[in-house]
């Protein structure tokens, strides 16, 4: 009989806790905190508050995504920045973004909804083209504002809900929620308690978003969404950095901060590249400078030619002077009118650094394709292909590019620098203490 009760006390340890959770479960149905558990109040995007129309300015910058590069000037959809808000950046709403940066979506524009649902991210590269489809040109876009954002597991479910299922769920979530941030230890209850009662957030598979949202339509019907709808929300948790050097890095990673993507050599090149200019044209400006390193990038790609050359060319042209005019010829790239309007250009338009790089760039490129030498190219595109026929030419001028173009990689090799921009894919560097991750 001694035997028969040797573990009484444990039974009714494990019945007076089976009794505290039934109390709890109990008390935790029917009591709230002091603060009304409501559904949330929106509160509207001030920048779109004021204005039905808003300019777009072309991201003049690399793109990193994941780690992969992506030239925006090859985009169906180019990335933009608000202007007057250059921290701001949107994408276009087509099916090839929704399946690289990995979500799904679904606009109600009768009731004024736009459900979201987080999913597998896809590959960068098919974003790219490998052509040019925007001439690094602005643009413009309407706004549709007061949306409400509902992050949820269940797109199809959530859609065929009423208004009124749909506020119900909204206030439930809200109740969890604060129930949560009131007493935070109920998520550490052990065995799971919380999820199986129903209060963890993982129990909530939706997340309304605490803004009045709006988005942006273009004049043809491309939507155009900002990337901060994103990397405020703990469902998607990507992250966005804006290197001024180079480039944007964008990583759909939680785990993965998307500066860990940065790249030091690419930033150090397009410094140096920068710094040369400058220090030839002492009325160049940081940024600007900055902005003629992407240019000469830019047409270089297109027009499958060295940046360093093109740079030559304009150093011994102009010494990076914009606006000068020597012999008639004008701007960077030192262009002749009577030639630019050849191909469409007009004077004005040559004072445009971006189209007298074009225009030089394309016009140099046509020369190269035409002579196996770069010597010939030059002195073509200096006196002109009718003396180069003629064979009585100088090659003086291609002798001064050239040089001005060892001077610039020497000027890279200097500062220690690549000769090249590295396009990746890049690799994330590992997280440090010193870093604070």
């Amino acid at each position: 009989m001694r035997h028969q009760y040797r573990y009484w006390w444990q039974v009714l340890i494990l019945a007076a806790w089976t009794l505290v959770l039934c109390l709890f479960a109990y008390w935790i149905e029917g009591f709230e905190p002091k603060q009304a558990a409501e559904a949330p109040q929106v509160r509207p995007d001030e920048l779109f508050r004021q204005t039905d129309e808003v300019g777009l300015w072309y991201l003049a910058k690399d793109i990193f995504i994941d780690g992969i590069h992506l030239n925006n000037f090859e985009l169906e959809h180019p990335l933009y920045l608000l202007e007057g808000d250059s921290g701001r950046l949107f994408f276009a709403l087509d099916e090839t973004w929704r399946n690289v940066l990995g979500f799904e979506i679904d606009i109600i524009r009768t009731e004024k909804t736009i459900l979201m649902h987080d999913a597998d991210s896809g590959d960068p590269s098919v974003l790219a083209t490998g052509r040019l489809t925007c001439n690094l040109t602005d643009s413009s876009a309407s706004v549709d504002r007061g949306y409400k954002i509902i992050l949820t597991d269940d797109i199809p479910a959530e859609a065929g809900m009423s208004e009124e299922e749909r506020k119900k769920e909204e206030a439930e979530a809200a109740r969890i929620a604060l129930w949560l941030d009131t007493f935070p230890w109920i998520e550490k209850l052990p065995y799971g308690l919380a999820e199986k009662l129903g209060y963890s957030r993982k129990s909530v598979d939706r997340e309304v978003m605490n803004s009045f949202a709006s988005f942006l339509r273009q004049a043809n019907g491309t939507v155009y969404l900002p990337f901060d709808w994103f990397t405020e929300s703990r469902e998607f948790g990507w992250s966005v950095w804006v290197d001024e050097l180079s480039g944007v890095y964008i990583s759909t990673d939680p785990d993965i901060a998307a500066e860990r993507y940065y790249c030091a050599a690419n930033a150090a090149f397009t410094e140096a590249l920068a710094s040369y200019m400058r220090s030839n044209n002492r009325m160049l400006g940081y940024a600007e400078s900055l902005y003629f390193v992407y240019l000469f990038r830019h047409e270089a790609r297109v027009n499958g030619v060295d940046p360093v050359f093109l740079m030559a060319i304009a150093r011994n042209e102009s010494q990076f002077r914009k606006h000068v005019v020597g012999g008639g010829a004008v701007g960077l790239m030192q262009i002749m009118p009577k030639t630019g309007a050849r191909f469409g250009y007009s004077v004005s338009a040559l004072y445009d650094p971006h189209m007298n790089i074009q225009f030089g760039s394309s016009y140099i490129a046509r020369f190269l394709r035409s002579y196996s030498s770069p010597t010939i190219a030059l002195t073509a595109y200096n006196a002109g292909p009718g003396r180069v026929a003629s064979g009585e030419y100088s090659t003086a001028y291609a002798e001064h590019v050239l040089g001005h173009q060892q001077t610039i990689l020497g000027w890279l090799r200097s500062r220690g620098c690549s000769a090249t921009f590295d396009n990746g894919p890049l690799v994330p560097a590992e997280v440090t203490e010193e870093a604070g991750e």
